[in-house]
């Protein structure tokens, strides 16, 4: 198969995928990668993009015709890569952390991981791979070990049928891997496989030596991409994109840079804070659930410009074009710009009535504004505002913050002295696109006259039990923070 055959094979699989629905929602990047026998896969997190590379000499591993052509072999790497795009967890430096830890060979998790990610693709897409149709696998017999007989099985897609005594476990646990909806459920299971198969290791060594897997498999590359960017650029040098454009060819090198020495820092702390900042204690920061959002808040820091048709491939087809033949316009295109820098604030409410979930809501908002600064979204200040009759307290504390200072914000304040604070850090506030002020709603400071101000008033509990329009123009009371997140979205 010619490169350019293999080219027009990728687009058209692409489109198939494309009307069916079975591409993930973020950019994806499809190249052609030179002297490559295989294809992987890798996820960009600071471009929210996925790459797929296959290779020019995928076909060399076919050693017999199958009944579906040489054209669905070669497509079944792109379905393979497009499974993991869709179901592998992204940060594959963190597996492969755990697995050194465990002393599990990656080459094991890939093996488990494939089984998994070709189920879900054979459930979603109704179509196998039939692997076993072109490729040669290892004899197998009584004798074989566990290893071995697991690649065969995951390679036949379970439609094997035998008596070996040990094909009986690796049947279950072949079953228990397809139970798996994520990847870091695999890991109680591996380290079972371990510690019933202690020879996996040099079993794995082996398979790779006779011509059956190669080292570490597609994954590992994967790692190799996510852990360097040397080596993600030394990828795409010899490789030809077919599908969008490598995240490493399109970024802009110097969006990071900041102008350190010109910029001015601002410090409106009080001498005292010790009752909306422990020094000395930590708290429960729900990394978890900001991971999540970070990509759905992400879409306040894009702007959307317009749309066109071309001939260029994405992952998005004009209807109207494809059914009039019109393949000079057949994909549609968002042409879109990253906003600039935005100047961003967080005021944080620390008075007591904010202890249990609101705060704990507050530290995660405040870590998802913490990541956006460290990607160069936003600047800006974390403030934190407190006090009581007697002493007013306030804290603010330059964008990005070392990650551990979330952990020690408090709400042990008598009152939440928002007037004061706002006038403190007035100057900050003016200069600012938006300062969003998070606060529970309970606040017992008389009215304030934000007119002009960009301030944002939010309260992430039961809206019927605040009154955020006597102290903000713009203000957002909603259940859960994902649904203040939403609607945040919707309204800047």
């Amino acid at each position: 198969m010619h490169k350019e055959q293999l080219i027009q094979l990728i687009k058209n699989e692409h489109i198939t995928m494309v009307i069916n629905d079975l591409i993930p929602y973020e950019p994806i990047h499809i190249s052609i990668k030179k002297n490559f026998d295989t294809a992987c896969w890798s996820f960009n997190e600071k471009s929210n993009k996925h790459s797929i590379y296959v290779g020019d000499k995928i076909l060399e591993k076919v050693v017999k015709k199958g009944k579906k052509g040489i054209e669905y072999y070669a497509t079944s790497y792109l379905h393979h890569e497009m499974s993991h795009a869709l179901h592998t967890l992204r940060d594959l430096k963190f597996v492969n952390e755990w697995l050194n830890k465990e002393k599990i060979p990656f080459n094991l998790f890939n093996l488990f991981e494939d089984a998994r990610i070709e189920y879900l693709w054979r459930v979603k897409a109704d179509r196998l791979f039939n692997w076993a149709d072109y490729e040669e696998l290892p004899e197998i017999s009584e004798d074989s070990n566990a290893t071995n007989l697991l690649f065969v099985y995951i390679q036949k897609e379970g439609k094997i049928r035998s008596d070996i005594e040990k094909m009986k476990r690796v049947r279950e646990y072949y079953s228990e891997i397809l139970k798996c909806s994520e990847t870091i459920e695999l890991f109680p299971i591996l380290k079972r496989w371990i510690e019933e198969f202690p020879e996996t290791k040099e079993d794995l060594e082996q398979l790779a030596k006779d011509g059956y897997l190669s080292k570490d498999g597609d994954l590992a590359t994967t790692v190799e991409l996510q852990s360097s960017e040397s080596s993600a650029e030394k990828m795409d040098e010899d490789s030809e994109d077919v599908i969008g454009k490598s995240p490493y060819k399109d970024e802009d090198k110097d969006i990071d840079l900041v102008e350190e020495l010109t910029e001015i820092e601002y410090d409106f702390s009080t001498k005292y804070h010790e009752s909306i900042f422990d020094e000395y204690n930590s708290y429960e920061v729900d990394k978890s659930k900001a991971t999540k959002l970070i990509p759905v808040m992400q879409k306040i820091f894009k702007e959307k410009k317009k749309k066109i048709s071309q001939s260029n491939a994405t992952n998005r087809i004009n209807t109207k074009n494809f059914l009039n033949s019109r393949y000079d316009k057949l994909y549609k295109k968002k042409v879109v710009e990253t906003k600039g820098k935005k100047k961003i604030n967080l005021m944080i409410d620390c008075s007591g009535s904010m202890g249990g979930a609101p705060i704990k809501n507050a530290r995660t908002f405040c870590y998802i504004i913490n990541e956006f600064a460290k990607k160069s979204y936003l600047e800006g200040y974390l403030i934190l505002t407190g006090g009581d009759s007697s002493r007013h307290q306030c804290m603010t504390i330059k964008f990005p913050l070392k990650s551990n200072d979330i952990e020690h914000i408090i709400a042990n304040s008598g009152a939440e002295c928002l007037k004061g604070t706002i006038d403190m850090t007035y100057k900050l506030i003016k200069e600012s696109d938006w300062t969003f002020v998070m606060t529970d709603g309970n606040i017992t400071d008389n009215a304030i006259n934000t007119k002009g101000l960009p301030l944002f008033g939010m309260y992430v509990g039961d809206p019927e039990s605040c009154n955020l329009s006597k102290w903000f123009n713009k203000y957002i009371a909603r259940e859960s923070l994902e649904e203040l997140i939403q609607v945040l979205i919707n309204k800047l």
